[in-house]
């Protein structure tokens, strides 16, 4: 480390004089020194930025969120000769993701059940209109041979239809 600023030695819980001079495996734990390293070495070999999310532990056993962007330091010559990164927490936002992806995996299961209920209504609708539609043909049929006795089946038929979709309404 070369520089760093009061907010990176208090992570690490060093004041800042005690980090400079030292590499990642000075300060940090193996593994976590490793993965930083790796990339590390990887923008000095391209030369190209990269942006990275992930969980970390702090000294208290706290897992949070990061982003962390980590830039290639170019000589006058044009050489990669160092990297400089920037990170800070977003666990907050990784949180609102979080609860938004269940709100919207919520409301497309909602959606679905909506949708399959509107299709079983409307099709328990219609039952009785295709009832009340066919015996009022019947209706007409009966009325004009004058069988009195067929015309009040039918509308008690089409009574019936009338009291189920009220009863399906309700």
């Amino acid at each position: 480390y070369i520089e760093v600023n009061e907010q990176f030695a208090r992570v690490v819980g060093l004041k800042a004089e005690e980090i400079i001079g030292r590499s990642d495996f000075e300060i940090w734990q193996k593994d976590f020194a490793e993965h930083y390293r790796t990339s590390d070495l990887e923008i000095m070999r391209t030369g190209q930025r990269i942006y990275m999310e992930e969980t970390q532990i702090d000294g208290k056993g706290r897992e949070y969120w990061v982003e962390t962007i980590k830039t290639p330091i170019h000589n006058l010559e044009g050489e990669v000769v160092g990297t400089v990164g920037i990170t800070r927490e977003i666990s907050d936002r990784k949180k609102a993701e979080s609860e938004r992806e269940a709100l919207i995996n919520e409301l497309e299961a909602k959606n679905a059940e909506l949708e399959q209920f509107t299709y079983t209504v409307s099709h328990d609708l219609k039952s009785p209109l295709v009832t009340i539609t066919g015996f009022l043909a019947y209706l007409e049929q009966d009325a004009r041979k004058g069988d009195f006795a067929r015309l009040q089946q039918d509308v008690c038929r089409i009574q019936q239809a009338v009291d189920k979709m009220q009863s399906l309404l309700r």
